[in-house]
């Protein structure tokens, strides 16, 4: 599939959902991935951001192969 259409009611981990799915992508691409993550707020932006950085701070392989740069607000292999 190419497109997806998931519709999920409010508070029900969607931000948890993007962020793994953003750290799958990140990992598996192979030929520099470039995953870009939207929000409509900055504060939403931060969580979903804080959520990826959780994500690799909890796996050591993760943690191997990302680097997190909190002060730019990105994520580096």
């Amino acid at each position: 599939w190419t497109t997806v259409l998931l519709i999920v009611p409010r508070k029900n981990g969607k931000t948890t959902l993007f962020a793994a799915i953003a750290a799958y992508h990140a990992d598996q691409d192979e030929q520099g991935p470039r995953v870009g993550l939207a929000a409509t707020s900055d504060e939403q932006a931060s969580e979903l951001f804080d959520a990826v950085d959780a994500f690799i701070a909890a796996s050591p392989y993760l943690s191997d192969r990302f680097h997190v740069r909190d002060y730019e607000g990105e994520i580096a292999r």
